[in-house]
């Protein structure tokens, strides 16, 4: 379809979905690309998309790169923008990830997944005594809260304290237990 309509971003999109089916993420994120370059840059699905892409390849820089023009024209949603702080608190991006934060936190103060992430930038700015208390407070009001086990399973484990990482890790839901920055800890 692409070789005999090659300026119609809609078959590109096409081989892109047909692409990441068949596992070829590299290959979907370029078709994306050609898309976009085609005329559908403007489409925010196709951008999610291709910023997903990049997230499950493991290029994190790109992913948010794409996910932070997403949420400077405010088309991401509340759990996005919470991903995309994370992700910027995960390679140190301190300022980045408050940034991000900040967008969530003005409509829900009191979110606990943004609890969690705040709890995690606090972590990592050194912050340390704040950001457990934090961690603590939300697991004890919401033992199912994965993003705030999983965070404070992190602390535990740059604190040598591997059997209460365990122990976090092991109150995680199946589902939330699959992403990779999980099965990496």
């Amino acid at each position: 379809a692409t070789a005999l309509a090659p300026n119609d971003p809609a078959t590109w999109i096409l081989l892109a979905e047909a692409q990441k089916q068949s596992g070829n993420e590299a290959a979907a994120v370029l078709s994306l690309k050609t898309a976009e370059d085609l005329g559908a840059r403007g489409d925010p699905a196709l951008k999610r998309e291709r910023a997903e892409l990049y997230r499950r390849m493991g290029q994190t820089r790109e992913a948010m790169g794409v996910f932070v023009e997403l949420r400077d024209a405010n088309l991401l949603t509340d759990a996005e923008t919470l991903e995309l702080a994370h992700m910027q608190a995960a390679i140190g991006d301190v300022k980045g990830a408050w940034a991000s934060l900040e967008q969530v936190q003005k409509r829900k103060p009191d979110d606990p997944d943004a609890k969690a992430v705040e709890a995690e930038i606090l972590l990592l700015k050194g912050e340390e005594v704040l950001g457990a208390r934090l961690l603590d407070r939300l697991i004890s009001d919401t033992p199912g809260l994965a993003p705030a086990r999983v965070a404070r399973a992190r602390y535990f484990l740059a604190n040598g304290l591997a059997e209460e990482a365990e122990q976090d890790l092991a109150e995680v839901s199946p589902d939330y237990a699959l992403r990779p920055e999980v099965r990496a800890l």
